[in-house]
């Protein structure tokens, strides 16, 4: 199995686990893994049970893969599936009824998503634009801010953040390790940014004829 799958599946009797992937399709083959590595629970609990029903009305299959994973206690996350679906694997998740989540790094940008341990198998994520997708380098505040995902506050003492990186230069992966202050990228205002623009098209708009 995947090193990935094996911290996991050791992970999940211990705490909540949150893989964090550079991709749509990362998530979901790893959540696709996990499962197939986990035995059927003998009692399925309700609420999971209703998220699964529900998924399999959204998108209109009774084999629907997501909701095969929920009675496992597992979960794929990603900005692809509906918003009110996404909101309920969140909530079961804080409630630790979903054990596992395997999600992309939108998870992170959004509502605080805390758990005992997360696993980070890749500092890259996944860009789209207009020519396609490419990968790109995790912003070293954005690993800070995935890495805070990890321990719940008032309820754990500490929390555990893995990171895989396989062959990768070990001098790539000390700037993300490293947490002071003056390792982090400098932040820019998207407000002073627009502003900027709009200035240079409003004097633009003057001066051409």
């Amino acid at each position: 199995k995947d090193s990935v799958v094996n911290l996991a599946l050791r992970f999940s009797t211990k705490g909540s686990v949150l893989i964090i992937n550079r991709g749509k399709n990362p998530a979901k083959n790893y959540c696709q893994q996990i499962y197939e590595n986990l035995s059927e629970s003998k009692e399925i609990d309700e609420d999971l049970i209703k998220l699964s029903e529900l998924i399999c009305k959204e998108f209109d299959s009774e084999d629907f893969d997501l909701s095969k994973f929920l009675r496992k206690g597992i979960a794929y996350h990603h900005a692809g599936l509906p918003n009110n679906i996404r909101t309920e694997i969140t909530k079961l998740f804080k409630n630790k009824k979903i054990r596992i989540i395997s999600a992309t790094t939108t998870l992170a940008e959004g509502v605080n998503t805390p758990a005992t341990f997360v696993i980070v198998p890749s500092l890259t994520m996944d860009i789209s634009s207009e020519g396609g997708s490419h990968y790109e380098p995790w912003p070293r505040l954005f690993f800070r801010n995935v890495a805070g995902r990890a321990g719940r506050a008032l309820i754990e003492n500490e929390g555990h953040v893995i990171l895989i990186q396989g062959n990768k230069d070990l001098k790539d992966i000390i700037p993300y390790l490293k947490m002071g202050k003056e390792n982090l990228e400098k932040v820019e205002s998207c407000l002073d940014t627009l502003q900027v623009k709009l200035r240079d098209e409003k004097y633009s708009y003057k001066t051409n004829p």
